[in-house]
């Protein structure tokens, strides 16, 4: 139950700022990807790289030796913790202002 509200927290709150974010129009190369996440695109692409995180920590936890995987299970902690402590202190910053 917290990793759902922590993931829906996030994408709410990175999709928000993606889209105000990207409301000017001042991005000339870039424009159809500015377009992507003014729409809410970057919702979907941090579901499936949220989603991915959470299942290969799944599978490796069932079918790998945890002596051997303890380096990737920090790699992933750290990208997690990131996640959730960017997320937080950008939604106290939003409230904030």
């Amino acid at each position: 139950m917290l990793v759902g509200s922590m993931f829906l927290s996030a994408k709410v709150f990175f999709t928000e700022v993606f889209a105000q974010g990207f409301s000017d129009n001042g991005f000339i190369f870039f424009e159809s990807f500015a377009l992507y996440l003014r729409t809410g695109g970057f919702g979907s692409m941090f579901t499936y790289f949220y989603v991915g995180l959470v299942l290969f920590i799944l599978l490796l936890s069932l079918g790998g030796v945890l002596d051997k995987s303890m380096f990737i299970y920090n790699i992933l902690a750290a990208i997690l913790s990131m996640i959730s402590l960017s997320t937080v202190i950008g939604v106290m910053l939003l409230i904030n202002k």
